[in-house]
């Protein structure tokens, strides 16, 4: 007998029931134009998996619950949120050398329109893909600017996401949302006029900017930013030894949360992330200026790359050509 899994947020009355690996990953595949793998977790006769999904306007939902699962997505054309609705752990992989974690009532997970993978204990998740123009287009409506002065949600770095903001609980907001749908589905021409689209991209938002809405435990106050420029002072210090994000929080005197949330707001990234931003920047100038007989290697290592593969990668992602490049202009 496959083991319980938990109901999910939406179409429980005609969801698809799947007790192979393959049969979830080939039909998510061609629903969403993804290129996307199951693997059970554990005996795999014992997997099953129950789905459903919605899509309207701009926007593709799914409804996924399951035993443990392991899940490598090698193609996406755009982000997704992933919001749990049950207990249980969470663990996701993108760009971020760490696996980012996130649990019922804690936080959800943003992932990039990239190759992604994850696991999971048994869970039951929303899925939402949606259009990065469409979350620009609803801020500015919702800020009252133009989309030219839409917020940046940095949608290309995966990380976790609040469930929480100030007294807002959007746990409770999304399974709202998600009985509208179930309300709105029989009738599909109607759910197109509904606004429900709306509803879920303002929530979304929300979601990733709250310090646009909320001054409730907003994190960048002036102690918070005293303690990041040190982070940052340090950073530009040690660019050619090994940083990392333990001791970042321990020169900062910031929980990994706080940490994470303060240089999201600042710069629009994590902590590792703007580390490799400035070793890329000290590796251009370093490069532009070198004298004769300095090597790619040589500037590479002073600037903390300790691999030189992908070094290359990301210089050629930043600037637009090959360190090589550089070194010989």
């Amino acid at each position: 007998m496959p083991l319980k899994i938990p109901p999910l947020v939406f179409g429980n009355h005609n969801a698809q029931t799947d007790f192979s690996v393959n049969a979830v990953g080939d039909r998510l595949s061609k629903q969403f134009a993804w290129r996307v793998n199951f693997d059970a977790v554990g005996d795999p006769h014992q997997f099953c998996s129950r789905s459903s999904s919605a899509k309207f306007a701009d926007l593709a939902l799914i409804a996924s619950a399951s035993t443990a699962v392991a899940v490598n997505v090698a193609h996406a054309e755009t982000p997704m949120l992933l919001v749990p609705f049950a207990a249980g752990k969470n663990m996701s992989l993108c760009d971020s050398r760490e696996p980012l974690v996130w649990q019922q009532h804690d936080s959800a997970v943003l992932m990039p329109a990239c190759a992604r993978g994850g696991q999971s204990d048994t869970r039951s998740v929303l899925m939402i893909d949606f259009q990065p123009p469409r979350l620009a287009a609803t801020a500015a409506a919702m800020l009252g600017c133009s989309v030219d002065e839409a917020p940046n949600f940095a949608l290309d770095q995966g990380r976790t996401v609040p469930l929480r903001a100030g007294n807002l609980d959007f746990d409770i907001v999304l399974r709202h949302l998600c009985r509208s749908l179930d309300l709105y589905a029989a009738t599909p021409s109607f759910l197109e006029v509904s606004g429900l689209d709306d509803s879920f991209y303002r929530a979304m938002v929300t979601m990733l900017r709250p310090e646009l809405f909320f001054d409730t435990g907003r994190v960048e106050t002036r102690s918070v930013v005293n303690r990041l420029d040190g982070v940052c002072q340090y950073i530009q210090a040690h660019l050619d030894q090994a940083i990392t994000l333990s001791e970042l929080e321990r020169i900062s005197t910031l929980s990994r949360r706080q940490l994470q949330y303060a240089f999201l707001l600042r710069f629009g990234g994590t902590p590792m992330q703007w580390v490799r931003e400035q070793r890329l920047l000290c590796a251009y100038a370093r490069l532009t200026t070198a004298q004769p007989g300095g090597t790619v290697t040589a500037i590479a290592l002073s600037c903390g790359f300790a691999s030189m593969g992908r070094f290359a990668g990301d210089y050629l992602r930043r600037f637009g050509e090959l360190p090589s490049d550089t070194l010989v202009r």
